[in-house]
């Protein structure tokens, strides 16, 4: 166990974090970061960070006027 090359997994990682403790084990965990525990993005996600970094370049173009 200590001659593993590999990191080991986080616990928040196996759990989430602020579950449902009705069983055992949580029943639906919540994630800190979804993306990298799952290891892949939904379309929904996608799209609401495209829009986003969309935003931010409409901003940068009009001077940085209005930047919340």
């Amino acid at each position: 166990m200590s001659q593993s090359d590999e990191e080991p997994i986080p616990l928040k990682d196996v759990f989430g974090i602020g579950g449902i403790w009705t069983w055992p084990f949580p029943v639906d965990p919540v994630f800190d970061d979804y993306d990298r525990v799952m290891g892949y993005s939904t379309p929904q996600r996608l799209h609401r960070e495209q829009q986003f970094m969309d935003q931010l370049a409409a901003l940068n173009n009009k001077g940085g006027e209005g930047v919340v």
